[in-house]
């Protein structure tokens, strides 16, 4: 039986692998899927900082960053709670086939490095937090 400690190793460390296979995904080339996946890196962490914060072990079953971090009891600065709003764009798991194509137009080489270097620090703090 998992412990409370467990379930916030079991999101981190999902955070963690997400946010590497990102950058073996843009040595790769597949910059939709690194947009992706800073979103579920981010969206990870913020669900094992939800389970430290709240009395259950299962995180809320959302995709919402700004939820999940309100519920986390987090005071993001404002720079990281405005980035949140542009992470939860990168969710492309239910988006439709004309979505995707304009994040792919978007996701070139230069805009994901950009945002590699944000989406790391944000991260960071995150993980800090935990």
């Amino acid at each position: 039986m998992m412990n409370k400690n467990d379930h916030i190793e079991y999101w981190k460390k999902l955070a963690i692998e997400d946010l590497s296979t990102v950058k073996y995904n843009l040595s790769g080339g597949k910059h939709l899927m690194a947009l992706f996946l800073f979103h579920l890196s981010i969206e990870k962490i913020l669900k094992a900082l939800w389970v430290k914060s709240n009395v259950l072990n299962t995180p809320p079953f959302t995709r919402d960053l700004h939820k999940l971090s309100s519920e986390a009891s987090l005071t993001l600065n404002p720079d990281f709670y405005d980035y949140l709003s542009v992470i939860k764009d990168w969710n492309i798991e239910t988006r439709y086939l004309d979505y995707q194509f304009t994040l792919q137009k978007l996701a070139s080489k230069e805009y994901l490095n950009y945002h590699l270097i944000k989406v790391e620090t944000l991260f960071q703090w995150l993980l800090s937090q935990l």
